[in-house]
């Protein structure tokens, strides 16, 4: 596809970079010199200086030409105005990022206005993300594919009767396989002689209505909790309280710049705000946050994040999230016990690589630290592999058929079965490999 984004920033950048390596071609308008220069040294991308509102450089560049174009400079009102302008003249698609809950409580009426196909928030993405893992506690990602009837999970493994064992000798709930290990910065997509060790991230993929019986095979408790406090007042983190009120969770919010409570205090009805320091044990001890069964670290800065969450588990506290806007930092937080981590960047990328799917690709999921995606594709008559025996079909190294689904029935493919047309197919693949996998579904 040819993709124009307007901001060269952290959010823009990094969507740049993941563009870039599923093979599109990228164009990036910036305004800065010094952004621009950056850019240009690290990326593979056309970096273009200059005003994304403009509607004379937007011709030069041929944005008429454009399938996706994705404002996401650190202006709400420039994003606004610069996908809508895209879209007046002939992009295909677009995109505006905002950051601000004004906007954003207004954002369908604001898409009507504007023309503009789609807006997204990082921070209200991040807060679902939020949302959904308290949800469900102790999974990590939780997806459906071929309508419901496959579930890819993920579980970081801490106490478990499978440590250590080869997983040819781990019983496996019927019709559910291990997908993938995530161990620091490794992705391995495992063999029977790989073992799970502690700490390893494990994506399992199967039957939808096998999930419960991983919770007593891995010793992890489902319970919903009820108890929340959040640090932070910042603009994820006033969004995941909003959200968390909605769903009925007892939520306290820690703030220690009086002007940002008092803020809060006027969007949140049913969050008790206190103005106090989340990096400070005394003061969590002091303000009775220890009876919170989760604690989300959501400041505007990394490692306090990253100081808060260890906090909050050196206190006992069952589950501690960490914001990190910094990608790197996600091997640290594991390692460290961070529960999980939850980055905004990542998160909103993901959304517009969902934007991108080929006609083959049903449905994608990017997984933890953005090493390995899962997809759904549908087999179509032509395609290279329609026909072939899984084990002649030649995909890829990191890259696994984890399920199919053949008239309504979920199987877990070996070597020798056959893939056929209408076949709805899940695949694991490293991002490294995403690409070739891609190909494999499309004509010969």
């Amino acid at each position: 596809m040819n993709i124009f984004i307007m901001g060269a920033g952290q959010v823009g950048t990094h969507l740049a970079r993941i563009l870039t390596e599923e093979g599109h071609d990228v164009t990036v308008v910036e305004i800065n010199p010094e952004k621009v220069r950056n850019l240009d040294f690290a990326l593979d991308v056309r970096v273009v200086e200059g005003s994304g509102t403009s509607s004379v450089l937007l011709r030069q560049l041929g944005v008429d030409r454009c399938d996706l174009f994705v404002s996401t400079s650190g202006h709400d009102e420039a994003n606004l105005v610069a996908a809508s302008l895209a879209k007046k003249l002939g992009a295909k698609k677009t995109v505006a990022r905002i950051g601000q809950h004004a906007y954003y409580d207004d954002a369908l009426e604001l898409a009507s206005a504007f023309h503009v196909d789609r807006i997204l928030s990082p921070q209200e993405l991040t807060a679902r993300q939020a949302v959904s893992y308290l949800e469900h506690p102790g999974l990590v990602t939780l997806d459906d594919f071929a309508g419901g009837l496959v579930h890819a999970f993920s579980f970081q493994i801490d106490e478990s009767p499978w440590l250590d064992k080869p997983i040819s000798q781990i019983q496996l709930p019927e019709h559910t396989l291990i997908g993938l290990i995530m161990r620091g910065s490794d992705t391995i997509i495992p063999r029977g002689d790989d073992q799970i060790r502690r700490g390893d991230l494990v994506t399992f993929v199967g039957k939808s209505h096998k999930i419960l019986a991983f919770e007593d095979l891995l010793k992890k408790k489902l319970a919903r909790p009820n108890t929340v406090t959040i640090a932070g007042a910042s603009s994820v983190g006033l969004f995941i309280a909003q959200k968390l009120e909605k769903h009925r969770f007892s939520v306290k919010l820690v703030e220690r710049d009086i002007g940002r409570c008092e803020e809060a205090s006027r969007l949140l009805s049913k969050t008790e705000v206190i103005n106090s320091d989340a990096t400070s044990m005394e003061s969590l001890k002091a303000d009775g946050l220890l009876n919170s069964s989760v604690f989300i670290a959501a400041t505007d800065k990394d490692d306090r994040n990253i100081l808060a969450a260890l906090l909050g588990k050196e206190l006992g506290i069952a589950h501690c999230l960490a914001v990190v806007r910094q990608p790197d930092f996600t091997v640290l937080t594991g390692r460290l016990g961070v529960d999980h981590t939850l980055i905004p960047r990542a998160i909103f990328s993901a959304h517009i690589l969902d934007m991108t799917l080929s006609p083959e690709c049903l449905a994608r999921s990017v997984l933890e630290k953005e090493q390995a995606e899962i997809m759904e594709f549908v087999v179509r008559d032509g395609a290279r592999i329609s026909g072939q025996i899984l084990a002649d079909a030649g995909f890829p190294r990191g890259s696994l058929m984890a399920a199919i689904v053949r008239q309504n029935k979920v199987f877990i493919p070996t070597g020798k079965d056959s893939i056929l047309p209408r076949d709805r197919v899940v695949m694991i693949a490293r991002s490294a490999v995403v690409q070739d996998v891609l190909r494999m579904f499309t004509s010969s």
